[in-house]
């Protein structure tokens, strides 16, 4: 009975045993072995006592206790189903995204959370894993108890506990957010796209008249550069007629000067 007097232990028991009245009680020893103690009293006034080692239950029902305080912090809905296709496990998120409670949601299938044309196919799904253990995933839509409606993406596998059963753990993933994003995305990469054939075709038209006005310059230089040399050829010509005049000019001075000089001469 553990630490303690012993003459006391015995007294307390005695005591609770002479009430003769049905009792149960769990004792966990020193070794860490909990027994379970059933007392029945008889009809002949013997009182039967039961004991049993539930230690296996008990540290599955506390690691189970633990498992789910752990998964219950997860943002993302987590679940377990064993060989029959029925819950065994939901943690708090996976019970809020569809707005059940623990009670009930242990021991059914789910179907309740499925839209009815999609029943038989989640069903499909669940078989083929148990059978195969083919690893299964799915992008779907799953719509809220308050109405939203969020894409999420479901990871189902298949494992075998100790005992050989076979169970389905599954994770639920909300990628409303990133599906959002992505969508974003995709329409900024088509307006860029868009944007980006439109300055190509403006390029290509500036071009064009870059092109044209290239021809026209070039064309109209030619006929420009003609009418220079043109030009040139006149301005030659002209300097050769002002050349000749003011030789001519200057010839007529002379002989003016001379005729003046041959007139002073005669005047003297």
């Amino acid at each position: 009975y553990g630490p303690g007097d012993v003459e006391e232990h015995v007294r307390r028991r005695a005591e609770n045993a002479k009430l003769f009245e049905a009792h149960e009680c769990e004792r966990t020893q020193a070794d860490g072995t909990t027994i379970h103690i059933k007392r029945t009293p008889l009809p002949d006034g013997c009182l039967l006592s039961v004991y049993s080692d539930v230690t296996a239950a008990k540290n599955s029902e506390r690691d189970a206790g633990l498992a789910k305080a752990i998964l219950d912090q997860l943002p993302s809905p987590v679940f377990c189903k064993d060989d029959q296709r029925r819950y065994e496990f939901c943690n708090a998120a996976h019970l809020e995204i569809y707005g059940l409670t623990w009670e009930g949601a242990i021991g059914t299938t789910g179907a309740q959370t499925i839209a009815a044309d999609e029943v038989e196919a989640y069903k499909r799904s669940d078989e083929h894993l148990l059978s195969t253990g083919e690893k299964f995933r799915a992008e779907h839509q799953i719509k809220r108890a308050d109405g939203a409606v969020l894409e999420v993406v479901t990871n189902k596998t298949r494992i075998k506990t100790p005992d050989g059963r076979m169970h389905i753990v599954g994770s639920i993933a909300d990628v409303t957010d990133l599906k959002r994003h992505q969508d974003s995305l995709r329409e900024t990469r088509e307006h860029a796209e868009s944007d980006r054939q439109r300055l190509l075709d403006a390029i290509a038209v500036l071009e064009e008249g870059f092109a044209a006005t290239a021809r026209g310059a070039a064309l109209g230089g030619t006929e420009a550069a003609n009418k220079a040399v043109s030009a040139m050829g006149n301005i030659e010509k002209s300097s050769r007629q002002i050349s000749d005049i003011i030789g001519l000019i200057q010839e007529i001075a002379f002989q003016t000067n001379l005729l003046s000089l041959n007139a002073a001469v005669e005047a003297a």
